[in-house]
């Protein structure tokens, strides 16, 4: 049930009820919640919900059955402020009859941006942002946390530069000097610089380059260590209705004492051709290899739209690693016919 109040805003009231036979054993799940909108003049909006879960077969309840959320938001043309918190008991569960991914937590996020237009010295907005985000188990053991400073300047021409640090910390498990993995965990801590420069992306050629110097902890190969990037990205349309897209990435990994992990590559390659209103192409190829070795990926479709939800695709994929792995593709073929019907 939902009901308007005031001006723009609006008051609910929500009731799921699953009940579910599995042999012997059933399983009901229900949840009630309450929802207020609010909406003050052209600005202010501020938006919340509280749930409470009622399942039979949830073990716990008090506090910890129940769930609640806020979000705050003021935009101007000067300012844009925003302001969340998110609460979720050890006992909230509605893995049956909703969605939603996180479970034991207190988190919470601010931010503040200031993005005057200035249209003099050829500089057209400048944009500075601050944030803040927390995120606390409800026994209060802290699982992620980060801070962000952001100063981006856009041109006349609409080329633009941009310059950001972050300071993060992370929670995963330990890692072993041979790179393994232990059961307990830790905190990560992860300062971050970014550098960014752009061209316009509208016209006809386009460029963009970013360099990162960043502290990071790498799951994927159980490091905890130092790495440099660099990104060069370049767009263009050709003739007709063309488009080519191009990305190169160079990461250097380092340990903690300055010993080299590991140099990774990647080379990203994209043409886009629309040769009617209905009739396209893509094809994409893709290029990497660090201390793992190589992989190449191709994939490409041709695509017909009968309708804007109505279309035929007929595709291949390629995919091989050196030295081989599971999930190696020789040569995949597919096609997909979808029609949407109107009654």
């Amino acid at each position: 049930m939902q009901r308007d109040i005031w001006k723009n805003s609006s008051l609910g009231f929500l009731t799921v009820n699953r009940d579910q036979g599995r042999g012997d054993v059933g399983s009901t799940q229900r949840v009630h919640a309450a929802d207020l909108n609010a909406v003050a003049g052209p600005h202010v909006k501020w938006s919340n919900q509280i749930a409470y879960n009622q399942n039979e077969n949830t073990t716990g309840g008090g506090i910890h059955r129940w769930a609640a959320r806020s979000r705050f938001a003021y935009d101007s043309d000067r300012w844009e402020v925003q302001g969340r918190y998110k609460y979720l008991g050890r006992s909230f569960d509605v893995s049956e009859i909703g969605f939603e991914p996180e479970t034991d937590r207190h988190s919470a996020d601010a931010s503040v941006v200031y993005k005057p237009f200035l249209g003099r010295h050829g500089i057209r907005q400048i944009f500075f942002e601050l944030n803040q985000d927390i995120s606390l188990d409800t026994r209060g053991v802290t699982q992620d946390s980060g801070s962000d400073a952001d100063l981006r300047i856009q041109f006349k021409n609409f080329w633009s530069l941009r310059a950001r640090y972050s300071y993060d910390l992370v929670r995963f498990h330990r890692f072993t000097p041979n790179f393994g993995r232990l059961a307990d965990t830790r905190i990560y801590i992860e300062p971050r610089v970014r550098l960014f420069f752009e061209t316009n992306e509208n016209r006809r050629v386009a460029l963009g380059y970013n360099f990162t110097w960043r502290k990071m902890a790498q799951f994927r190969d159980n490091f905890y260590g130092r790495e440099q990037r660099h990104q060069l990205n370049v767009s263009a349309r050709l003739l007709g209705r063309t488009r080519v897209q191009f990305n190169g990435v160079w990461v250097r990994e380092f340990l903690l004492d300055g010993a080299p992990f590991q140099v990774r590559r990647l080379w990203v390659t994209r043409v886009n051709q629309q040769f009617t209103r209905k009739l396209r192409t893509r094809v994409l190829a893709q290029l990497s290899n660090d201390r793992r070795g190589q992989t190449y990926n191709v994939n490409g479709i041709v695509a017909y739209d009968f309708t804007a939800r109505s279309a035929l695709i007929l595709g291949y994929n390629f995919q091989r690693g050196s030295p081989l792995g599971p999930g190696d593709l020789s040569n995949e073929f597919f096609a997909k016919f979808s029609y949407l019907f109107h009654f």
